[in-house]
């Protein structure tokens, strides 16, 4: 509703008629999401993806399994025919060496797809990651108070402690894709989204969001205050970036644009839930965590062109948390 709003109001751009899709990592939480999300709007979609396993997709969609988009024939065969490739697909776990299994596996999967989409004249739409425009602790640039798609984490290793070498593998791979595509030409927008909340379209999800939010409506932890992105407004978002002209070559954060306080989330979804259930599983939310570099409340990301460009406005993170606690418990 929120896109089709501004869509009316003449802010955006109409998107153009029904596209060919590609998208890569289609069983995932995203990728679903915008696979069933753009089958339902009318495109065609071939859903690209390593494995069948515990994936939900609309029967007519075309369904490609490939073992290693990171080999160039094969990712020339997932951009073969398509307007667009959507790629959401990347290593995201713990690994015993991150080089090996992640940080080289992530870089060169958005490189062959930029080499891939360029040869096959398709436009690529890269799911990069807020963990790509700054890390740990890091200050904003240019001395303001927030983020914008024009800042870059110069902070994470390759080689770091924790998840570091993740984030560094989602800055580095995208870096990659802006130079290949300058180099080599083709058209490119990359989407840094926040963490991604919101109710996954597969009861048998067990992405890392899904994991804590389950934990919260279970009881085991604390409702924390998070940065948060709709799935469902980030896919649309993804969307929006393969179907509208005027967005090529651009960067976008995908987000809120602040922080709410853990309390406030608790006390929607105690209005969904009702109180009396979620006394009853113990549901509480944390009052220690200030928000870090940027306090809970002020403004952490500038996400104005999201709204501007590509005709999406995120839902606030109270309702994102309260649906997907609800779908949860379903």
């Amino acid at each position: 509703m929120r896109v089709v709003c501004l869509l009316l109001a003449g802010l955006v751009p109409a998107p153009a008629a029904a596209l060919r899709l590609a998208v890569t990592g289609a069983n995932g939480y995203l990728g679903n999401e915008i696979v069933c999300r753009a089958f339902e709007q009318g495109h065609s979609v071939r859903a690209v993806l390593r494995s069948t396993k515990g994936c939900t997709l609309p029967p007519e969609v075309e369904v490609m399994q490939v073992e290693d988009l990171s080999d160039p024939a094969a990712a020339r065969e997932a951009a073969d025919g398509v307007d667009a490739v959507i790629h959401t697909a990347s290593v995201f776990r713990k690994c015993d060496d991150w080089e090996a299994e992640l940080v080289g596996p992530n870089i060169a999967l958005a490189e062959q797809m930029v080499c891939a989409c360029a040869a096959a004249g398709a436009r690529l739409v890269l799911t990069s990651s807020m963990a790509a425009v700054r890390g740990g602790g890091q200050r904003p640039s240019s001395g303001r108070n927030w983020y914008t798609a024009e800042d870059w984490n110069s902070v994470s290793r390759r080689d770091g402690p924790g998840f570091e070498p993740y984030q560094f593998s989602k800055m580095e791979s995208e870096r990659r894709a802006w130079e290949l595509s300058r180099e080599i030409g083709g058209e490119l927008v990359t989407l840094c989204p926040s963490m991604i909340f919101g109710p996954p379209r597969c009861s048998s999800c067990e992405a890392f969001s899904v994991q804590m939010v389950r934990s919260w409506v279970e009881g085991d932890r604390p409702i924390e205050s998070r940065l948060v992105a709709d799935v469902r407004d980030v896919a649309q978002a993804h969307i929006n970036a393969a179907a509208l002209p005027g967005v090529a070559h651009k960067r976008f954060i995908v987000s809120c644009e602040a922080r709410v306080p853990a309390r406030e989330i608790l006390q929607e979804v105690n209005a969904r839930l009702g109180a009396d259930v979620a006394a009853s599983r113990n549901i509480r939310c944390d009052e220690d965590f200030d928000g870090g570099a940027i306090p809970i409340g002020e403004r952490e990301v500038d996400a104005a062109a999201l709204r501007a460009e590509l005709g999406v406005e995120c839902r606030s993170t109270s309702e994102t948390i309260a649906d997907m606690a609800e779908a949860l418990l379903a």
